[in-house]
């Protein structure tokens, strides 16, 4: 066992040290894509990290071997040690797993649904990146005015159980039929300009397809 400021750590479990706090994996997304090093503050700021926490997540991630430290200077500088097996072989490839999480999502949903919709379009938390309580995913789907709502409702049932299980989404959707969705845009209904703000379209028409100029 290794023992570093109290604590005991065994060498062969060193992962229940990395995953031991979310500051760990912060840390290390954000050093994943540093071109130099960077100063904790630097760090702190980009991971949304208070600068103690922070400091702290490096100091811990230095001790098992994950980041090197230069003392040299006013501010003490980080960098990942790339050459660490386990970062190598086991974190990078789940971080670089983690980055594409989204779009491969996305990806299934259109293959999914793209025979059955005008268009799909992703939006809320998910796309603009903000933390939330769980894994919900919101999703608008616009129908052509030959589709019954309750027709497509059919397929998504089809759909969410391969959202859940391959990728953890809980899908929470929302339908209108295409005229009345560019109805609702042309009133400016807010719930609507919710979707055009934060919304990406990842199948079928796009907005300009769906109402012309209108934005």
């Amino acid at each position: 066992m290794l023992v570093q400021e109290g604590l005991l750590m065994r060498f062969d479990y060193i992962l229940d040290e990395v995953f031991s706090t979310w500051s760990h994996i912060s840390t290390l997304r954000i050093l994943m894509d540093a071109p130099r090093p960077m100063s904790g503050r630097e760090i702190a700021r980009l991971s949304h990290m208070n600068h103690r926490s922070c400091l702290q997540a490096l100091t811990r991630l230095e001790q098992i071997g994950f980041v090197t430290r230069n003392r040299g200077g006013r501010d003490h500088l980080f960098a990942l040690n790339r050459e660490h097996r386990l970062w190598q072989e086991g974190i990078l490839p789940m971080l670089e797993i983690e980055r594409r999480h989204l779009g491969r999502l996305a990806k299934r949903l259109k293959k999914e649904l793209s025979l059955y919709v005008e268009s799909a379009i992703l939006y809320g938390n998910c796309v603009m990146k903000r933390d939330t309580k769980d894994t919900t995913v919101d999703l608008c789907l616009v129908i052509n005015n030959r589709m019954t709502e309750a027709e497509i409702r059919s397929r998504l049932e089809l759909v969410k159980p391969v959202a859940w299980k391959r990728y953890g989404a809980k899908l929470q959707t929302v339908i209108f039929h295409e005229t009345d969705f560019v109805r609702r845009v042309k009133r400016g209904q807010v719930s609507v300009f919710t979707i055009l703000k934060e919304g990406q379209v990842i199948s079928g028409k796009s907005y300009r397809e769906l109402f012309g100029s209108i934005q």
